[in-house]
């Protein structure tokens, strides 16, 4: 409720939201939504999964679904049929995916979204949900660091007078990390010894 009010007031958009979870906010869930793998944010749990869907025997994917935390999420998710063959195991992933991102947060989602229900905020974003997207979900473009970004989240605050030796000491240091800043777009920096070694 406090996120739809303060929407309603101008308040800043959210948008922490994944492109998956905002379409079953808007729409519910179907079976025509249903998660992939790569909507499951725990990185332990998606590299479980995309090592069952890559199994090539039924041992080897047996043997993988009977491992931590797989096992205990299929439990969790109320998965009951038995694997006996290698096309179970799209069932069994898209059983975990849909527990993962809809089932487990049940009574917290469902809080969640009566509280947009708030002056009719839900109801807006059905009817008009392209418009109401960028509000609650980041585009990746917008989510790429640039150094622009980088340097907008520091202030210079010199602490020396004007014209002495710290000073011009404080303004060469903004220089040069301005400039490693700028250097370091489009590059992957593997480590701080590397600069600093």
């Amino acid at each position: 409720m406090l996120m739809a009010l303060s929407l309603l007031h101008g308040g800043p958009s959210p948008q922490c939201l994944s492109l998956f979870t905002y379409n079953v906010m808007c729409n519910g869930t179907s079976t025509s939504l249903k998660p992939s793998v790569s909507d499951v944010t725990d990185l332990e749990i998606r590299s479980a999964l995309e090592r069952k869907l890559n199994a090539e025997s039924i041992e080897m994917f047996t043997g993988l679904i009977a491992t931590p935390p797989v096992d205990v999420l299929l439990g969790l998710a109320g998965y009951t049929k038995p694997v006996r063959t290698l096309t179970d195991k799209a069932d069994i992933v898209d059983a975990i995916c849909s527990f993962y991102c809809v089932g487990r947060m049940g009574a917290a989602w469902n809080d969640f979204l009566d509280g947009l229900e708030t002056c009719g905020l839900r109801t807006l974003m059905r009817r008009h949900e392209a418009l109401f997207k960028p509000v609650f979900v980041m585009e990746m473009e917008e989510d790429r660091i640039t150094p622009q970004k980088v340097l907008a989240f520091f202030k210079v605050a010199y602490v020396s007078e004007r014209g002495s030796n710290t000073r011009q000491l404080q303004q060469s240091a903004v220089t040069f990390w301005r400039d490693f800043v700028e250097d370091c777009e489009g590059k992957h920096v593997a480590s701080f010894q590397k600069w600093v070694g």
